[in-house]
This record gives structure tokens, sequence and C-alpha cells, in this order.
């Protein structure tokens, strides 16, 4: 999770916990370290379109120092996943045939 306030960018929960090896609080909320181009556009994109940021990857190095590779993410749309829950029902009733069948 990660939320905008007064110009700076913060990483909150697992993702925040990972990094923290080590802390005294490996759960409080981390300060992510953008340029102010950078921070405005991701601002602008998750207000706006309702996109959210999603952690990549995590390196951490010798020092204890961690770094995050950030991405947008867009949600799925409903169709979306009336397709997926779809295809999870045919999966399992095809499994349930089989097994009947071995039996």
């Amino acid at each position: 999770m990660s939320f905008f306030s007064a110009g700076l960018a913060a990483l909150a929960g697992e993702a925040a916990a990972a990094g923290a090896a080590g802390a005294a609080n490996p759960k409080s909320e981390r300060r992510l370290l953008l340029n102010k181009r950078e921070l405005r556009s991701l601002k602008k994109d998750v207000e706006a379109k309702g996109n959210t940021i999603v952690p990549l990857k995590l390196f951490i190095n010798d020092r204890g120092f961690a770094k995050l590779e950030i991405a947008l993410a867009k949600g799925k749309q409903t169709h979306d996943k009336r397709n997926v829950i779809k295809d999870r029902d045919n999966k399992r009733d095809l499994a349930r045939i089989k097994k009947s069948f071995n039996a």
C-alpha cells in the first residue's frame, strides 16, 4: 500500500516490512525517494485514473538499504473476472468427471 502526503510518497504494509530486516518496527511506513516529476506523475495517475502502485522487485544490499522497483497497475474489469471464474469452474467440473470416471 502506498500513499502521498505533503509532497512525499510512502510505502506501508507488507511491502514495507519486507525491506525492514532488523528494524524496530518492521511494518511502519517507509519513505520512497522519488524526484518531483516522478512523484507528480505517479500521484496524478493514481488519483485520476484509479490505478494503484504495485511493488515488483525488492533488492537489499549489504548495508541493509532496500531498493524497490514499482509499477502502476490497473485492476481487472468485471468481464475479465467472469471469464476467470468460468474457466475455473470448467476445470473443476472436468476434474470431477475424470475422478468419477477413474474411480
